[in-house]
């Protein structure tokens, strides 16, 4: 079989957050299953909304008129390097270190634009199921995998703007131990496909008392794939969902944080030799969230993978 033909297998865009972007992790299935991966990941996410001057307390706001609402708009953006290897057949061990970029604005004055390394994050996953076998393409192929890890607080978190306190969810980093589970699944018969992936998050408390809601984030999406030359091209259309629990501060609940938020998402991949560009627009159609959360509008991800064949995992099922 063609190292490409299996590759197409897994063609889902899962895009996470809790509160921010900051929090979240850009993760995919392994497109190949003999391969290492390094890859540099580009996302971004606008949100915007407009609130009473309590409702802006939460971040800090001195420029929202007393009495008056105040927009409030927000841009987070991360470019993230990772490192995907496989360990021998079955396992594989994700390491990504993000760089964060977040900025906010308040009736057009600018609030927060702070700059640093994120938390790191570490993830193992064990392929349960792997029906490949052989190059007939009439079968429905089906993989499996379950994953855990962890979250390491080593971003800034106590950074200021202009001499005045950022909130937690403008930080690069967010100060807390946190652990990640993975449940991804895809199918693909000839070129048709479906791809599932679940991310859970529990979210340690940070030294202050705060602790970010515990979240899941659930994707959804349908594939086709194409051959154009030398390249495979496969785009998708699906959803995306964030489910988050409300935030504490010491113990107690914060009943304005937390909610649903659902994307629609459509994306696509492009396969040429040892090389892979990812792309992904979303748009948020329900923000059924918190009174102080800003509203979710768009999300983007771009990405570009360079696979490098592991000649010791030649027998994977």
């Amino acid at each position: 079989m063609k190292r490409t033909h299996f590759a197409v297998v897994a063609v889902w865009l899962s895009l996470q957050t809790w509160a921010c972007d900051v929090c979240g992790i850009y993760l995919n299935v392994l497109p190949q299953d003999r391969t290492h991966q390094f890859s540099l990941f580009y996302r971004m996410r606008t949100l915007s909304g407009s609130f009473a001057p309590e409702g802006v307390a939460k971040h800090g706001d001195e420029h929202a008129a007393h009495g008056e609402a105040a927009e409030v708009s927000e841009l987070f953006q991360v470019v993230d390097l990772r490192a995907d290897l496989r360990i021998r057949q079955r396992w594989s061990l994700l390491l990504s270190v993000p760089m964060v970029n977040t900025y906010q604005s308040v009736n057009g004055f600018r609030t927060a634009d702070m700059y640093g390394m994120g938390d790191p994050m570490l993830i193992g996953r064990y392929q349960l199921v792997n029906t490949r076998n052989g190059s007939d393409e009439q079968r429905a192929v089906h993989r499996l995998l379950v994953g855990g890890g962890l979250k390491f607080p080593l971003g800034k978190d106590d950074l200021a703007y202009n001499g005045n306190e950022v909130g937690n969810d403008l930080q690069p980093g967010t100060g807390t131990w946190d652990v990640l589970a993975t449940l991804e699944y895809a199918v693909r018969k000839g070129r048709n496909g479906l791809a599932m992936s679940n991310v859970v998050r529990i979210n340690g408390v940070h030294e202050s008392g705060y602790r970010f809601g515990h979240g899941l984030n659930s994707t959804l999406e349908v594939f086709r794939i194409w051959s154009l030359g030398a390249a495979q091209v496969a785009p998708s259309i699906g959803g995306y969902g964030e489910f988050t629990k409300v935030d504490e501060q010491d113990g107690s609940s914060i009943t304005s944080t937390g909610g649903n938020t659902l994307f629609a998402q459509a994306g696509a991949r492009v396969w040429w030799r040892s090389w892979m560009l990812t792309g992904a627009w979303q748009h948020a159609v329900v923000n059924d969230i918190g009174s102080a959360m800003v509203p979710n509008n768009d999300r983007l991800v771009v990405g570009l993978t360079f696979l490098l064949n592991n000649n010791n995992n030649n027998n994977t099922k």
